[in-house]
């Protein structure tokens, strides 16, 4: 496979994804670390999915997450969302089901003409080839 094009079609995914599938732009990015080692991307998806099912019990939530090494050898999770709740709502989900865990997370509205989100979410990916992503609505 072509990596080049791997990582174009990826942040494509991640620019029109909302638009094609809910008809409107992202509502929230984020940005997800571990409290702990996490260093194998099958189990950050297993706590993905459970963060992601208990968001979905508390409101419609899909979204595109992109699973990376940083440069500490550690995988961190960013993403966009969208999410039919209040900022300060949401940032109470990731609190309730992500920060009392110990993890850690950074919460922005999105806004298109602010930062080109797609590059945000997939820049540390040309760095190497350490990355995988997939679809909130995949994990539940």
């Amino acid at each position: 496979m072509n990596i080049s094009r791997f990582k174009e079609g990826l942040e494509e995914l991640v620019r029109n994804y909302s638009i094609n599938r809910y008809g409107r732009d992202w509502d929230y990015c984020f940005r997800l670390s571990f409290k702990y080692d996490v260093r194998n991307f099958n189990n950050c998806r297993r706590l993905m999915k459970k963060l992601w099912k208990k968001f979905k019990n508390e409101c419609l939530v899909d979204g595109v997450y992109i699973m990376e090494y940083g440069e500490n050898g550690k995988i961190h999770v960013h993403g966009c969302m969208i999410c039919d709740l209040s900022n300060s709502s949401v940032e109470d989900l990731f609190k309730k089901y992500w920060g009392s865990g110990g993890g850690f997370f950074w919460l922005e509205e999105f806004d298109r003409d602010k930062e080109n989100y797609n590059l945000y979410m997939t820049k540390d990916n040309y760095k190497n080839d350490l990355f995988d992503y997939d679809l909130i609505s995949n994990l539940y």
